[in-house]
């Protein structure tokens, strides 16, 4: 998706140690620090350290399963649902295919 949209992959400090995602990608406190127009947060549930990286982004919109995830409290929208599913159709929508 990120891709399709001419976006970067960046991911939390949970997803860096279980080796998903490269050091490099990491955002939050030991990380990069974000100023972006626009993130879209799938599956963090959004610590502290976390929505420290993220906080100088002018538009949030959060993923995530759980309703009471934290990253829902600074999020400009919040969507309750599988990032797997919601990814996709919100690519499409964005696309203009959808």
């Amino acid at each position: 998706m990120a891709e399709d949209l001419g976006m970067n992959v960046g991911a939390s400090r949970a997803a860096v140690t279980n080796g998903w995602f490269d050091m490099s990608q990491q955002i939050g406190v030991s990380g990069h620090i974000l100023s972006s127009k626009l993130v879209i947060v799938a599956g963090a549930s959004g610590t502290g350290a976390f929505q420290y990286g993220i906080k100088e982004t002018d538009f949030i919109v959060a993923i995530n399963n759980d309703p009471q995830s934290e990253i829902f409290r600074n999020s400009d929208v919040g969507i309750v649902g599988d990032l797997h599913k919601v990814l996709p159709a919100l690519r499409d929508k964005i696309l203009g295919g959808g």
